[in-house]
């Protein structure tokens, strides 16, 4: 792999690109058109903030109230949720929805003190969109149990 390959867009293994930045901007511009408040969370942050690691997904948290909206965002973006999303009840904690090339994208819908986390991110560009919201790394958000799984 070339020393400069960015670890969140290549397979360090195969170094193919890995689809992740793609289905990441499709993600993001969804959720910034239905109006849903987010921050990326997780190791996408990280590299926004200049601590990159390798990943396959993005870490997305929204607020509790808004999660059936951003699943629903996600799902007209073409991502499809791994297991059956229930409307009729609460929002679960977490949503894992897959983008057609396979790359997740792991929505957490949180409460307090997660609020925070959305109310407190900074602007700034990630995969090239304009203004998204991020995680400062002051405000890490507590792991939530991972109920949508695989089946």
């Amino acid at each position: 792999m070339h020393p400069d390959a960015d670890i969140l867009e290549v397979d360090v293994v195969t170094g193919r690109k890995t689809g992740l930045a793609r289905a990441a901007k499709k993600a993001l511009d969804a959720l910034e058109k239905a109006g849903v408040p987010h921050a990326v969370i997780g190791a996408t942050a990280l590299a926004v903030r200049g601590l990159p690691r390798m990943t396959r997904d993005l870490d997305v948290v929204v607020m509790t109230e808004d999660a059936y909206l951003a699943v629903e965002a996600l799902q007209k973006a073409g991502f499809r949720s791994v297991a059956p999303v229930d409307r009729s009840d609460e929002p679960e904690p977490m949503y894992i929805l897959e983008s057609k090339e396979g790359i997740d994208v792991v929505l957490v819908a949180a409460g307090e003190p997660e609020s925070t986390v959305v109310a407190e991110a900074s602007e700034a560009s990630v995969f090239g969109t304009k203004d998204d919201r991020v995680n400062q790394a002051r405000h890490p958000p507590a792991p939530p149990p991972r109920p949508n799984r695989r089946r």
